[in-house]
């Protein structure tokens, strides 16, 4: 878990207009009750926040020079699925390597039980990254 509280050291960012992100809040723009894994699977998956919102803003953030923020709280949660498929699939499916996330990619997290999902998302990062 080491490598988890790592990534913790990340810099956080205030919620505004930063002009150095581009800011992807879940809750406003995806959705408050995010899904399973697949598309097939019904609304609000992994897949699509990966393919629909995360995809296009980090390849965006490749030649713009910001950072993309992902804000996690204000949803009934996620289940583990929707996080592996997301974040994971960046590694797995798009070709990202995890330094290049680590790099491009905040994750931001209030509450304490996001925070704990947080930390989730980037293991499962870490581990496509090793697979």
């Amino acid at each position: 878990m080491s490598g988890a509280r790592a990534l913790d050291a990340q810099p956080s960012a205030i919620q505004t207009k930063d002009p150095n992100f581009h800011i992807i809040d879940v809750s406003q723009e995806f959705s408050k009750v995010p899904g399973g894994r697949f598309k097939r699977t019904g609304p609000f998956s992994g897949e699509a926040f990966r393919v629909e919102m995360l995809l296009p803003a980090l390849k965006a953030a490749r030649t713009s020079g910001q950072r993309v923020m992902v804000l996690m709280d204000g949803v009934a949660g996620y289940p583990a699925s929707f996080l592996e498929e997301a974040f994971a699939g960046l590694i797995r499916e798009n070709g990202f390597s995890f330094q290049e996330v680590k790099s491009l990619l905040l994750l931001e997290a209030k509450a304490p039980r996001f925070k704990v999902l947080k930390e989730m998302a980037w293991s499962y990062m870490k581990d496509a990254h090793g697979q």
